[in-house]
């Protein structure tokens, strides 16, 4: 059982791994000053019925400047306090 366990949160911790890399490639980008546009899929992503992967840019208030995704046809705000947890945190160089 341990083993199983083991395995089993090597592979959920792994399954991160995209979208960390989605992220910190964004943000190298956004600091180097590319346009947030260059950092955004061109293809939409349904939030209502789709797992894909997506890209949001906000500002440091929380106002989006380009996503790839949509809920009920318009972008979704980040959740209350992504923003703070977020901030602090800045590119790997």
């Amino acid at each position: 059982m341990i083993v199983y366990i083991a395995v089993q949160q090597i592979w959920r911790h792994a399954a991160n791994d995209p979208q960390i890399q989605i992220a910190y490639d964004a943000a190298v980008a956004l600091a180097g000053g590319q346009p947030p546009a260059s950092v955004v899929p061109a293809g939409i992503v349904d939030l209502s019925y789709s797992l894909a992967t997506f890209v949001t840019v906000a500002t440091d208030s929380g106002a989006i400047v380009g996503s790839s995704a949509r809920l009920r046809g318009e972008p979704r705000m980040p959740p209350p306090g992504v923003i703070e947890h977020v901030r602090p945190v800045a590119p790997r160089e």
